[in-house]
């Protein structure tokens, strides 16, 4: 069976997609318009697998290549591409998800639209002006979240605590008029965040975060455990149903919710499996591997059908973040139960952005329960190590 990848994450899960499809004796074609992003794929751990440049921003063309290669399965780990790769699965007649609801969850206004009715949406506006922006969070009056509508990874999400705030981060984000040039204005709910991660639109597991500081909302850790599903036992059916509302009941997603006063209020639903070596951690605890599943069914395999396995452990991750610019090394010392992985050569000059791409590296670990995780990766941030000399300095 001839397997197309089309793009992917480039770290983290994305080199997993791969891997699975390997193990499962498909033949792998690798398409993007530059694989030298790839870093798995130069490395060649991944063993045999035919990488070719394409224009994977043009539909019909990359339709005409796959039908010229015999391709029978498309796949993706990257939820810019998931609406091309659901709408090239259907030109192709292979297996796949429905390309208007894959365009739909890729932005935050149309799932707020397809869910006005229910009880799981923030009070939120797509204002045309700064303007609007800023007489709407007056209304509100309480910080409001300033956001792109079709973002990934938290980029440019903020916290403003001003009307004058809103409307300079508005007015900076629609300057730029990247993707759909939509920017969202919601009110700021307060409360803990956990994500669902679905498999054809069954709950598997529950994901509680930890963020980084305010205003930013990058997310620098995850745990998956049996106690998030003891604690919460309503989550996984409202994750569940909001799935079906939006249409994602086809491989995997993920969903993010705010743990309001009075319920549960959905941040955004994505059309894909979770980043952040999520699935991992799912693996790890329930011995359930939603890759190898996601992969099985772009490759024609029926519906996974709700999870009957029980929890064996907890995992959790942690990601090596630093404080503040400079001169920085990181410690590799691992232990019983953790495995600590540093992205790239230490020491090295940092700087700041407040994105995801501040990460130096992720402490990974295993345990009987969550509390034992958490004080297995409650080192972590002691890890990144400032060299006096280099304390300070942005290069």
């Amino acid at each position: 069976m001839s397997f197309a990848f089309v793009e992917s994450n480039t770290t983290g899960t994305g080199p997993m997609f791969v891997r699975a499809a390997l193990e499962r004796g498909l033949e792998v074609a690798f398409y993007a318009r530059d694989a030298n992003r790839y870093p798995f794929l130069r490395e060649g751990h991944l063993g045999s697998v035919e990488v070719r440049q394409a224009d994977t921003s043009d539909v019909e063309q990359l339709t005409r290549t796959c039908e010229s290669a015999g391709v029978t399965g498309v796949c993706t780990a990257s939820d810019v591409f998931a609406p091309l790769v659901a709408s090239l699965a259907a030109r192709l007649g292979v297996p796949g998800p429905n390309p208007p609801a894959i365009i739909r969850a890729r932005c935050k206004l149309q799932q707020r639209v397809a869910l006005a009715e229910s009880p799981w949406v923030p009070l939120w506006s797509c204002p045309s002006t700064a303007v609007a922006a800023a007489t709407f969070a007056a209304r509100l009056g309480s910080p409001a979240v300033v956001k792109p509508c079709d973002g990934t990874g938290s980029l440019d999400v903020r916290l403003c605590a001003t009307s004058r705030e809103v409307f300079e981060h508005f007015s900076e984000l629609s300057a730029r008029r990247s993707g759909c040039g939509h920017v969202l204005v919601e009110e700021y709910v307060a409360g803990r965040e956990l994500s669902a991660e679905l498999m054809d639109g069954h709950c598997f597991a529950l994901t509680e975060k930890a963020l980084g500081p305010l205003p930013w909302f990058v997310e620098i850790g995850h745990i998956v455990s049996h106690e998030a599903m003891a604690e919460n036992p309503t989550l996984p059916e409202v994750a569940e149903t909001v799935a079906r509302r939006l249409e994602l009941t086809w491989g995997g997603a993920h969903l993010e919710f705010r743990l309001a006063a009075d319920g549960p209020i959905l941040m955004e639903a994505n059309p894909r499996l979770a980043g952040d070596f999520i699935p991992e951690l799912v693996r790890l605890a329930r011995d359930v591997d939603m890759i190898d599943l996601h992969v099985g069914r772009c490759a024609g395999e029926p519906p996974s059908g709700p999870v009957t396995s029980r929890f064996v452990q907890a995992a959790g991750i942690r990601f090596m973040e630093p404080e503040l610019p400079g001169l920085i090394d990181v410690d590799r010392r691992e232990s019983s139960g953790m495995r600590v992985v540093p992205y790239g050569e230490f020491p090295r000059h940092v700087a700041i952005t407040h994105t995801y791409r501040d990460r130096l590296g992720y402490a990974m670990a295993t345990g009987s329960a969550r509390d034992s995780v958490l004080v297995r990766l409650g080192d972590t941030p002691a890890r990144v190590r400032y060299l006096a000399e280099g304390r300070g300095v942005t290069h």
